[in-house]
Formats: structure tokens, sequence, C-alpha cells
């Protein structure tokens, strides 16, 4: 058996891949900062997917063979983010990409057989280019054993 967490990174990166938005502009990253090298390559909105660590579950008899298996995925944006409304204030492009993503992930089911459980969404500054962005956490139950 593969990987669960390539496993679930990769289902994720597939349903943001439909998302006609952020097409061909979705990424693997090791951390946040991960997608400011990813820029000089794709244009922005661009979005990363970071694997966020496993939490034991502790309301089930299954305590210690299963365990919530957490993703982020961060949207980057800079002024190509704008909408014609507001075309000084990136949030209504990046806002409508974060209600894209919630449609593709919230109630599918994930590669264990449990559905995406959205958990938050809170705004991430990227000082070094002075990119704005949003993060997205998103978790589902997987076995810790193959």
């Amino acid at each position: 058996m593969a990987d669960r967490v390539n496993l679930h990174i990769a289902d994720v990166m597939a349903r943001l891949q439909t998302i006609t938005a952020i097409s061909n502009k979705v990424v693997s990253l090791y951390g946040p900062e991960d997608i400011l090298k990813t820029t000089d390559k794709l244009d922005f909105p661009a979005v990363g997917v970071l694997y966020s660590g496993m939490r034991s579950l502790t309301d089930s008899t299954k305590t210690g063979q299963k365990a919530y298996l957490m993703v982020d995925i961060f949207v980057a944006g800079d002024d190509l983010c704008n909408d014609d409304a507001q075309t000084n204030d990136v949030k209504p492009g990046i806002t409508s990409i974060l209600q894209d993503i919630r449609n593709a992930m919230v109630c599918n089911t994930a590669p264990g057989n449990h559905t995406w459980q959205f958990m938050a969404e809170f705004p991430e500054q990227l000082t070094e280019k002075e990119v704005i962005g949003y993060v997205q956490r998103w978790r589902t139950v997987t076995a810790i054993m193959s």
C-alpha cells in the first residue's frame, strides 16, 4: 500500500485541479513560504497543499489505531486576484477561490473512505514579497498503520 500521507495529498491536489481559477497552479509544499518559490513559474493565484500532521482520535474506540490526518491548503494571491468590482482589494478574488475549494472538498470521501471535514480558514501574510494569502485546514480519519 502506498504511503497514506501521499495518497491524501494527491487526493486533495486532484480535487483542486478541477477548479478553473487555479487549474495547473497547485503544488505540494513543505511550508507556506515554499509558495514563493513557485511563483516564478506560476501566475497568481497559486495554491499549495501542505501535510499538517496527524492527531489521535480521542472520541473513538479505535484510539491508537486511527488518527485525524490534517492538510492545509494555502491560497496565495496578488493584484491578479482582483475582481472587477474592487480593483484595489485582493480579498474578493481569493475568497471566491476559497469558496470553490470548500465546494470541492466538503463531504467528499478521502482515500481512507472517510469524508474530508473543514476545520478552519484564516489569513496568512508572507512578508518576503508582501503576498496575501489564506489557509484552509481540512482533516479526515485514517488508519495509522498500513
